[in-house]
């Protein structure tokens, strides 16, 4: 597969507890960055979730798992602003597919 080939992201997003829904758009777009990261792995198996605990307290905090052959990779923030909270665990989990991305690079 070609590293560059980018992900639908609507595709393989599963929103799970406290996200509703409705929110399917302003959560698909927030993670499309992750796109062409999410190209790089095997999509056969490839799944990436979201979803929140204490939804609208002020320890609400969102999680970000990308399910993948080989790694789990998991994001969280915590913080009772939803998307600023979205984006920030989408930029943490961006950071690990880059690092795991590289790790992998190196060993070939």
């Amino acid at each position: 597969m070609d590293d560059n080939e980018a992900v639908e992201v609507d595709d393989v997003v599963t929103l799970g507890t406290g996200i509703s829904e409705e929110e399917r758009v302003e959560v698909v777009a927030a993670l499309a960055p992750l796109a062409d990261r999410l190209g790089a792995l095997d999509r056969s198996t490839l799944a990436l979730e979201a979803w929140v605990k204490n939804r609208g307290d002020d320890d609400q905090t969102i999680y970000l798992a990308r399910r993948s052959t080989g790694v789990d990779l998991v994001a969280h923030d915590q913080s009772p602003d939803f998307h600023a909270s979205l984006l920030t665990a989408r930029d943490d989990l961006r950071r690990q597919l880059s690092d795991h991305h590289d790790r992998q690079t190196k060993r070939r």
